[in-house]
């Protein structure tokens, strides 16, 4: 649902984090709301939930079984606000989400700068950042009432001290409020508190990636990275956006150990490479603008 007064709302927060995690390399779903009500989330760990202010029962349910099952969800302030018919609910988050997040809105205030600030820095979400650093926020400071008889941990505060950053465990997965907009502050200029805190969903999700490069986190002149699997092996696309030429490693998880061969597919060249540790090592010099596609087998 986009706001009239905000009509960049949505595609702004759904930016914030998508531009975060495309200048790390990480590879994303946007998934349609169809599928989380069918329940067609078994290749997903972690679904982050932007400016979801209107949500459908069916989607809620969606959620609750998705976190039961053990997956880990991050939603926004005033989650389900307004169901699929303009409804809205007496708690917040609404359609029930309220018992998945283990928190229900206390009091929620517009704001034309938000901070919410960082108090629980052991949480893997938190790794790397400091107590009292400033995750970004934008329009809503939400606080937060966690419920009563629930293991939840306080990760952030409003500027009045109240909580406003939750996690809460629920049946076999964890579930995870913010009390603002995060993804909005983050586009167009991506914070460097926020880019921390968005990478690290994936090790609070517990998110092996396949892959990592020398490149990784660049805000411009990026050099951007896909990964392909097949039955025989691999395709790696490495796109060098940079006006100079750059010298690129890419850290490739490999199932074993052993040869592989790299076969340069534009340039029909090939080398063979030995991984450590189930990491391959592939080294790649591209000049401005350039591309290479590499194709990644065992050798034999």
């Amino acid at each position: 649902m986009q706001r009239r007064d905000y009509p960049g709302a949505l595609s702004n927060s759904l930016l914030g984090y998508y531009q975060s995690f495309a200048n790390h390399n990480i590879p994303v779903d946007f998934i349609h709301r169809e599928h989380i009500e069918k329940g067609e989330l078994s290749p997903y760990k972690l679904i982050i939930l932007p400016f979801q202010v209107m949500f459908t029962a069916k989607a809620a349910e969606g959620i609750r079984e998705f976190v039961r099952n053990g997956g880990y969800v991050v939603a926004e302030a005033r989650m389900a606000w307004n169901d699929e018919y303009g409804h809205a609910p007496g708690i917040i988050p609404g359609l029930g989400l309220h018992e998945v997040f283990g928190v229900r809105e206390k009091e929620v205030r517009m704001r034309e700068k938000v901070n919410l600030t960082l108090t629980e820095t052991t949480h893997p979400a938190l790794s790397g950042l400091k107590a009292g650093e400033l995750l970004k926020g934008s329009l809503y400071a939400q606080s937060l009432r966690p419920l009563e008889n629930r293991d939840v941990q306080i990760l952030g505060l409003t500027g009045e001290g109240d909580p406003a950053i939750v996690c809460a465990s629920y049946g076999k997965g964890e579930a995870m409020t913010v009390g603002s907009f995060p993804g909005m502050a983050n586009f167009p200029e991506v914070d460097p508190v926020n880019d921390t805190f968005f990478l690290n969903l994936l090790q609070w999700a517990d998110i092996e990636r396949p892959f990592t490069t020398s490149h990784d986190g660049r805000t411009t002149n990026q050099v951007e990275v896909r990964l392909q699997e097949n039955p025989q092996g691999y395709l790696l696309f490495i796109l060098n956006h940079s006006e100079k030429s750059e010298e690129i490693t890419v850290d490739l998880r490999v199932l074993k150990n052993g040869n592989y061969r790299v076969n340069d597919i534009l340039y029909n060249r090939n080398i063979t490479l030995r991984s450590n540790g189930n990491i391959l090592k592939i080294f790649t010099r591209l000049d401005p603008k350039q591309v290479a596609v590499q194709e990644i087998v065992p050798a034999e």
